[in-house]
């Protein structure tokens, strides 16, 4: 705990999937015992763009999500943070919140205002969870890029997948409860049992002790990561067709500092990106990340952490040096001027919209849907082909894998734009979990009038 800037850390051996869930199951006992009186089912504010075992964590709760639209960069169909002001809004105007949930940083390196985020939950005494599985390494380079864990910023449970961003074996990963989090101790305790093996496996324990110890060296603190990124965004933004994003935007004009940032509305606050994480838009290419991303891997051996229509992201390690990048940078240079020659041939008109892994018309404020994920997971379900499936409400959490962003949850509306984003995707290459038909063919859906029948 010492290490991470935490006063009680929990070694967790199914994922940061456990964490998250036992964190929100915490939320949801510890606001039902401080209100015996309350009668239904309290909510969590959540963005829309959370990580699929949120949704699972719902599920198993039974909390009411009140979901909130993040705002969407449209050339690259990345997800913005949500603001202090925007949760503040939604916060205000609902009653029985038990916790809220934010993910920073993404799946892209885009990072949260978590101290603004914390002070909102802090004025109305609601804990505020943080999904950082991409971020346990945050802490040992904030020198230098100026982000920080949000351990020390004033969260009340941060989930770290140690095995993503340190050295731990695959499956293990940490729950940090900082000195002066509002969630009790004890009832994290009292909820990871009911997520986690009795029987725990000892490898994945002894090499998150390890990931500890190797965190707490001062070689961790003097690792050339960060500077290695810069040069790796430098050249790669330096190639004819690619742009990187939040690039320029390293150093964000403070002297030793290695911070991508992007700016959208040239807001006076620049959202800031853990430079080990780099994610180019091949668009211009002519060319889909899936085929960029392929191409990488075919060449030079070079393997991308997520590919999508738009673009690729790249998640750089400890384990990487200069002769990575050099590598990689030849290799994309290669693709790069290898798309120039038929580029002009490419029809590259697509609709802004067509891409989205979030749906525009969802996109608009605070929601909450008529049936709850745990409500819906426990109907009875039908299946249907594609084409009837469509007006219908969705009984399965289907997403991309990577990122784990649900492109729809159980309990929402299944509309045609919906089937045909993830059809499309399936047949680009993405690979698409949570469906029970692979080929998507047909779907399961909530039997049809049974919440009329239920009335």
């Amino acid at each position: 705990a010492e290490a991470f800037g935490a006063k009680k850390t929990f070694f967790l051996v199914n994922g940061s999937t456990s964490g998250i869930i036992a964190s929100i199951m915490a939320c949801v006992a510890q606001f039902r015992r401080k209100n015996p009186t309350f009668r239904g089912n309290p909510k969590i504010v959540l963005p829309r763009s959370v990580h699929k075992s949120a949704i699972h964590a719902l599920v198993v709760s039974g909390a009411v999500p009140l979901w909130i639209w993040p705002d969407y960069d449209e050339e690259f169909h990345i997800a913005y943070p949500i603001t202090p002001s925007t949760l503040e809004s939604a916060m205000q105007e609902h009653q029985d919140i038990a916790g809220v949930i934010i993910v920073s940083p993404s799946y892209h390196g885009v990072i949260s205002d978590i101290a603004g985020l914390s002070r909102v939950c802090d004025g109305l005494d609601v804990p505020l969870v943080v999904d950082e599985a991409h971020g346990a390494h945050l802490n040992a380079f904030r020198a230098r890029t100026g982000i920080s864990s949000a351990t020390v910023l004033g969260a009340d449970a941060v989930v770290q997948s140690t095995h993503k961003c340190l050295s731990s074996l695959t499956q293990s990963a940490m729950l940090h409860v900082p000195p002066n989090s509002r969630l009790d101790v004890s009832v994290i305790q009292e909820s990871l049992p009911l997520v986690q093996s009795s029987s725990p496996n000892y490898l994945l324990m002894a090499s998150l002790d390890a990931a500890r110890w190797q965190f707490s060296q001062p070689e961790m603190a003097g690792s050339d990561l960060p500077e290695i990124s810069q040069v790796a965004h430098e050249k790669l933004a330096a190639i004819s067709g690619l742009e990187v994003f939040g690039h320029p935007g390293i150093g964000n004009d403070q002297p030793g500092k290695i911070i991508p940032t992007i700016n959208p509305g040239n807001s006076a606050d620049p959202i800031l990106i853990d430079p080990t994480r780099i994610t180019i838009l091949t668009r211009k290419l002519g060319i889909s990340g899936f085929e960029f991303a392929q191409k990488l891997e075919e060449n030079g051996g070079v393997y991308c952490e997520l590919a999508s229509e738009r673009h690729v992201t790249l998640a750089l390690s400890l384990g990487n040096n200069l002769t990575h990048i050099e590598t990689l940078v030849k290799e994309a240079s290669s693709i790069a001027k290898e798309a120039r020659v038929r580029a002009n041939n490419c029809d590259r008109t697509t609709a802004k919209d067509q891409n989205r892994l979030l749906e525009p018309s969802k996109r608009e404020a605070a929601s909450i849907p008529p049936i709850t994920p745990r409500e819906a997971f426990l109907m009875p379900t039908e299946t249907l082909s594609a084409a009837d499936a469509a007006g219908q409400l969705c009984a399965e959490t289907i997403c991309p894998y990577p990122p784990g962003i649900p492109v729809i949850v159980p309990g929402e509306l299944i509309t045609q734009d919906t089937i045909e984003r993830l059809q499309r995707l399936r047949n680009k290459g993405a690979c698409i979990v949570g469906a029970r038909d692979a080929t998507l063919q047909t779907f399961q859906v909530l039997v049809a009038n049974l919440e009329q029948d239920m009335a």
